[in-house]
C-alpha cells in the first residue's frame, strides 16, 4: 500500500461497476469544452446509466492535456508492472512491446477479432481524448458495462453550509449484450468496493447506518454507508472500533430527495396539519454495505492521532489555497484495480 504524499497516510480507492442502459446523452451537459483559470483546455462528460426500473446513476470524466502520459506492462507472474514515462504529445506514436496507455479503456465500436467473430475495438486513451472520443459515440439506449472510481470531496454551497458529495468517475466504458430489465430472473448491476475507516453504526428505522471516514489524496471525507441484513451490522458492532481500517462492498442505489412539509390547506378545528413528503426533485446515491473482509481490518494505520494529523494537514493546504491560489493536478497518478482485467476482455461481446 502506497503512501499518501499529501496526508501521509495510504489513500482508500474506492471503485464501482454498472451495467445499464445509457441515457442523456443529449442533454446540454453531456460533453463540454472549456477552460482552465491558466488557459488550459478542459472537457467533461457526464451522462446517465439506467440499470434497473426508475433507477439511474450518473457518471463523470473530465480530462486536459498533460505534460507526460504512462505506459504499463504487465509483470510475470508475482512481478509487478512497470511503466513507461512518455511526452504527451507523443502518445499516439510511442510503441513498445507489451505496453498499454494508461487512462480510460473504451469499447464503443465493433471489430473483426480476426476470426470472423465481431467484437468491441478497445482502445485505451487519456481522459482528455476519451471525453471526446466517448461523446461522439455513445447514445441513448445503448447498453454497456462501466467501471471507474469514486471520489468523495465536499463543499461549501453558497449559503455557507456544508455539502459532501460521492462522484463515479469513469475508467472504462464497453458495449454489453442489451440490458432487458423485464427478462426473466433479471438482477440490477451496480455495485461498489471501498476501504473505510470505521466510526460507528446505529439503527435507523428498518436498516443501519454505517459513519466513517474516506482517506484521499488531499482530504479526509466524513461518509455514510447503509447496511440491511441486522447480523452483518451487529458484526460491524462487535468486531469494530472507531479508527479500525476495513474494505466493504456492496450495491448502489439511488432515491429520490424528500422534505417534510406541512399542509397548509388543512382545515382549521381537526387537529394538527398533516405533514406531508415533498418531492424535491434530485435523487442522490446510496452505498448499501452487503459484505466487508476481516483479513483487511487494520486497527493501527489510521488510528485517531494519524486521522488528526492528516487533518490538520489539510486544513493548513485548505488556507494556504485560498491565501496564494489552488495548483493544479499533476495528472500523474496511476489506476489499478486490483483483480481486474484492464482492457475489457472481461465484456467480449
Amino acid at each position: 500500500m502506497a503512501t499518501n504524499k499529501g496526508l501521509g497516510l495510504p489513500q482508500q480507492k474506492g471503485t464501482f461497476e454498472i451495467k445499464g442502459v445509457v441515457t442523456n446523452t443529449l442533454k446540454e451537459n453531456f460533453y463540454k469544452e472549456s477552460k482552465t483559470k491558466t488557459g488550459k483546455d478542459f472537457r467533461s462528460l457526464n451522462f446517465g446509466i439506467t440499470f434497473d426500473k426508475n433507477q439511474t446513476l450518473f457518471v463523470n470524466l473530465t480530462g486536459m492535456p498533460q505534460d507526460n502520459v504512462y505506459f504499463s506492462k504487465r509483470g510475470e507472474k508475482g512481478e509487478k508492472p512497470t511503466t513507461e514515462k512518455v511526452a504527451w504529445k507523443d502518445r499516439y506514436t510511442f510503441r513498445k512491446e507489451g505496453y498499454t496507455l494508461i487512462g480510460v479503456n473504451v469499447g464503443l465500436e465493433k471489430t473483426d477479432n480476426g476470426k470472423g467473430v465481431e467484437v468491441n475495438d478497445i482502445k485505451h486513451l487519456t481522459p482528455f481524448d476519451a471525453t471526446k472520443y466517448i461523446s461522439e459515440n455513445l447514445k441513448d439506449g445503448i447498453s454497456v458495462y462501466i467501471r471507474g472510481n469514486i471520489e468523495f470531496s465536499h463543499y461549501t454551497n453558497q449559503g455557507g453550509d456544508l455539502q459532501r458529495n460521492s462522484k463515479l468517475v469513469v475508467t472504462q466504458v464497453s458495449m454489453c449484450k442489451p440490458v432487458d430489465f423485464e427478462a426473466t430472473g433479471f438482477e440490477p448491476d451496480a455495485s461498489f468496493a471501498q476501504p473505510i475507516v470505521f466510526n460507528a453504526v446505529s439503527k435507523e428505522d428498518s436498516r443501519f447506518n454505517v459513519e466513517a471516514k474516506v482517506v484521499n489524496y488531499a482530504t479526509v471525507e466524513d461518509t455514510n454507508f447503509a447496511i440491511e441484513n441486522p447480523k452483518l451490522a451487529d458484526n460491524f458492532r462487535k468486531s469494530l472500533k472507531p479508527f479500525y481500517a476495513i474494505k466493504v462492498w456492496g450495491k448502489i442505489r439511488t432515491v429520490k430527495n424528500t422534505e417534510v412539509v406541512e399542509d397548509n390547506d388543512a382545515s382549521d378545528g381537526w387537529g394538527d396539519k398533516n405533514p406531508l413528503e415533498k418531492l424535491t426533485g434530485q435523487y442522490r446515491k446510496e452505498f448499501i454495505i452487503t459484505g466487508a473482509d476481516p483479513e483487511s481490518m487494520d486497527k493501527d494505520t489510521y488510528a485517531e492521532k494519524e486521522i488528526e494529523k492528516a487533518i490538520d494537514i489539510m486544513n493548513t493546504n485548505d488556507i494556504a489555497k485560498k491565501d496564494f491560489g489552488e495548483t493544479e493536478d499533476d495528472w500523474g497518478s496511476e489506476d489499478k484495480i486490483e483483480g481486474k482485467k484492464e482492457d475489457g476482455d472481461d465484456v467480449p461481446w
